[in-house]
């Protein structure tokens, strides 16, 4: 599991904001074989008192599940500084035509982005209602992305690049509205084995 602090970002002028209901602090990734055990792990009695207890300290929440594909592995160093993206798609692009356009055309061009210390695309393919917390609520979002670098200086690098502004204007053309946040790695821990596939993120 890991737990990133966020802190949203600027909206951007080329793409429609994704308008959320309230503010995000915190996004939480966890990590299970397939959906089934994820909804186990939910129900079992010791992981559902420690999700109850998180009301206090925590007013909402949206749960969202997905399955990732990780278009450039972490870089040594990399990881604990980055940013967060939660996208739609255009109304006008169906669910696979938006796949395949944000795998194949936008993932493959971040290899030739500079200053880019990791990259995962991370379809959204079910929700669930978070245990103990008010559902947050807002539109409906199609994928995740997150971006890692070595520090903020390399972010800045990246995004004056040629290659990021042109990886930026694809962006542009293939999402729908966008909601993005800098991220910092608060706490990190692993209790599945490693030769486990991670298939669905929340």
């Amino acid at each position: 599991m890991r737990v990133h602090v966020v802190t949203a970002t600027p909206r951007r002028p080329d793409v429609a904001p994704l308008l959320l209901p309230a503010p995000i602090c915190a996004v939480a990734e966890s990590w299970a074989p397939s959906v089934a055990r994820y909804d186990r792990a939910q129900a079992g009695p010791e992981l559902h008192e420690w999700l109850v207890a998180r009301g206090e300290f925590l007013c909402a929440a949206k749960v969202l599940l997905t399955e990732e594909d990780v278009i450039v592995p972490p870089r040594e160093g990399c990881g604990r500084c980055g940013n967060v993206s939660l996208v739609t798609r255009k109304s006008s692009v169906s669910a696979e035509q938006f796949r395949r356009a944000w795998h194949g055309v936008h993932g493959a061009m971040a290899h030739d982005v500079p200053h880019l210390g990791g990259f995962t695309l991370c379809d959204v393919v079910g929700e669930r209602a978070p245990v103990g917390l008010a559902e947050l609520g807002g539109p409906p979002v199609d994928g995740i992305a997150r971006a890692a670098f070595a520090s903020r200086r390399d972010e800045e690098l990246m995004a004056a690049s040629e290659e990021a502004r042109a990886w930026f204007d694809d962006g542009a053309a293939t999402f729908g509205q966008i909601a993005g946040f800098e991220s910092e790695l608060l706490a990190e821990s692993r209790a599945l084995s490693p030769s486990e596939p991670a298939v669905p993120r929340v």
